[in-house]
């Protein structure tokens, strides 16, 4: 006989995921990084520059050997509005948020993270590289990035060189949901890649799975019950995207609430009392989730019976603990 899940919600801890006062010296040190691109001039920069500009990146990462990012010629950069995360819940217009995107995901993020002292990170939708790069800068033994645009990862791959980190971070174009190469590593992050997903819930099953000791969700959820539901964005000829067609479905939003979140992963053997909710005080349906993966697996393997659920929720991956540095 089925009964409805019942979940202790109230044994999930919810903070703040920072002081308000404290945004107004990210939007200051933000313009700052603006101000480096004055005096941009496409055909008076040096050949890495150039390089790196025609890679296309979507985010604003730093250029080795040079005072320039992948985003300081603004006129090559994809002006998306409606996004409160990259403009810093407002503070900055849609153009100036997306030359600097994702930075101003940075501000926030970056207190709140882990030690990453010694651990294996996948950067799972990691884009161009931008978050993989930080990991690395906070010490990281080594990180994945993963990403299903081959554009990106050829571009991550590029600075990786570049930067000359090629052996502490390694980018593959790859499904993580489905990948069957792909290893666990100690932490799995996601921005705005769970609610972007056709299949939220299991895209957050996928990510248990990779996860050895902390899960990392940081996107939007509905504080209230309700129906799992979709929002589109489309490209029309009053609002053209970059390489489509009027008509054409240009990106995709899931409507999940964070008790489906909460019940989702209790079913992936996570307590509510080990996931911390830390919601945005300046943006209501933004909440950044970190969940303690550590005993989930001995919890899925003593909880799920049928072989289905075992195959959906619980078929461990291959640890990548003994040789971070060999593919994944």
């Amino acid at each position: 006989m089925f009964v409805p899940l019942e979940v202790d919600y109230a044994q999930s801890p919810i903070e703040p995921l920072f002081d308000v006062s404290a945004s107004a010296d990210w939007k200051f040190r933000l313009l700052a990084d603006l101000l480096a691109d004055r005096n941009f001039r496409a055909d008076g920069e040096d050949q890495a520059v150039r390089r790196a500009l025609d890679m296309g990146c979507f985010q604003r990462i730093d250029i080795p050997g040079t005072k320039r990012t992948t985003s300081s010629d603004h006129s090559r950069v994809a002006v998306l509005g409606g996004n409160p995360l990259q403009t810093l819940f407002g503070m900055l217009t849609d153009t100036d948020g997306s030359i600097l995107r994702p930075r101003a995901k940075w501000c926030y993020l970056e207190p709140t993270l882990p030690d990453l002292t010694g651990k294996t990170v996948l950067d799972a939708g990691c884009n161009c590289g931008f978050f993989s790069f930080e990991f690395v800068r906070l010490g990281a033994a080594h990180v994945t990035g993963c990403d299903l645009v081959k554009a990106s990862v050829d571009a991550a791959s590029y600075l990786a060189r570049e930067k000359k980190c090629s052996n502490k971070v390694r980018f593959v174009c790859d499904d993580f949901t489905r990948s069957t190469e792909l290893k666990s590593h100690d932490v799995v992050f996601m921005s705005e890649v769970f609610t972007h997903s056709p299949s939220p819930v299991n895209t957050l099953y996928a990510a248990a799975l990779l996860a050895e000791e902390t899960l990392i969700i940081d996107d939007f959820f509905e504080r209230q019950d309700g129906p799992l539901d979709f929002y589109v964005a489309v490209s029309s000829e009053s609002e053209p995207f970059p390489g489509t067609k009027p008509g054409q479905f240009v990106f995709l939003a899931a409507s999940v609430s964070e008790r489906l979140l909460l019940k989702s992963l209790r079913i992936a053997g996570v307590l509510p009392s080990r996931v911390r909710r830390l919601q945005n005080p300046m943006e209501p349906r933004h909440t950044l989730i970190i969940a303690d993966m550590r005993g989930a697996r001995e919890r899925r393997e003593n909880e799920l019976w049928h072989p289905y659920l075992r195959s959906m929720i619980g078929e461990e991956r291959r640890s990548a603990h003994a040789d971070p540095s060999t593919p994944s």
